[in-house]
């Protein structure tokens, strides 16, 4: 498991590697915590490197996407490889997300007069 934040165009950049489950999901509700608490509003996941997600990794993500929304913000989501869209897909979490295939298209939906709004938690 890997986490690295870094500011792309204004946007907060969380790139995700490996796996996440229950064994790391504290250590990743830590560091998405963290990035709550620094006011971020934009936020964009990058799942190109994710090769498995649990119950416990969606929960929170979902937490995590709640704090933003409360403050006017937004999370999306890019890159998913196509067994973690499945799992998204099958939880119906792929409807409360905005997901991108592309980095840059993430980063450039933030620019679209609607972005900030999300889709219905």
């Amino acid at each position: 498991m890997a986490f690295v934040q870094k500011t792309f165009e204004n946007v907060e950049v969380i790139t995700l590697s490996g796996r996440f489950d229950t064994e790391n999901s504290e250590a990743v509700e830590k560091e998405f915590d963290s990035l709550d608490q620094s006011g971020s509003l934009r936020s964009l996941i990058d799942m190109s490197d994710v090769n498995y997600i649990s119950s416990s990794m969606i929960r929170v993500m979902i937490k995590t996407l709640k704090a933003h929304r409360a403050r006017g913000g937004d999370i999306q989501l890019v890159g998913l490889q196509p067994n973690i869209l499945k799992v998204l897909e099958m939880t119906g979490i792929d409807t409360i997300f905005k997901i991108h295939e592309q980095l840059e298209d993430g980063v450039a939906s933030f620019s679209e007069p609607s972005s900030g709004l999300g889709l219905p938690l």
